[in-house]
């Protein structure tokens, strides 16, 4: 599997279904895409989307958080409890869920978001409000998040100890 990229705009039909973007799905090696997806809930509202390996990497991940502790827990049952496996039908929709779609407040349009391993699918008019209020915050966050990177951003190598001291 390819990383995914890109923001793309589908509309919901009355079921529930979206057409799952080309792109994304040009991501994906034909036996991925029939293996089908897990979608949960996700972050600043938005629902995620994992192929079923990746979900499954993912899944042992948080299965594995120590049970001994309350936010573990917490987040196990939100995340895990929440996951729902979906696939694509013949005309390569998706069917969310609707209870995932009240939570996430999608009711017609929505943007899927290739970020990696997974994809982001929100309702539009809650994504651009966000987009909106991140416009100008590039530069900070990738300062912030490549500050202690091994990687620097851009180049695809590893940074030089004397070029993150300078």
């Amino acid at each position: 599997m390819n990383m995914f990229t890109g923001e793309h705009t589908h509309t919901l039909d009355e079921k529930n279904r979206v057409s799952f973007p080309l792109r994304l799905r040009d991501c994906m090696l034909p036996d991925e895409t029939l293996a089908g997806f897990y979608v949960t809930f996700g972050f600043e509202g938005s629902l995620l989307l994992y192929p079923k390996a990746e979900w499954d990497r993912v899944a042992q991940r948080v299965g594995e958080l120590p049970s001994s502790q309350a936010e573990a827990r917490k987040f196990q049952r939100l995340f895990l409890a929440n996951a729902h496996f979906v696939t694509l039908d013949r005309q390569k929709r998706l069917l969310i869920p609707e209870s995932h779609c009240r939570k996430a407040g999608i009711e017609k349009e929505v943007v899927f978001l290739g970020v990696g391993r997974h994809v982001e699918i929100w309702p539009r008019d809650r994504y651009e409000r966000y987009a909106k209020s991140m416009q100008g915050e590039y530069e900070e966050l990738a300062e912030k998040v490549f500050r202690d990177s091994p990687v620097e951003p851009g180049s695809g190598e590893r940074a030089r100890d004397d070029d993150r001291t300078a």
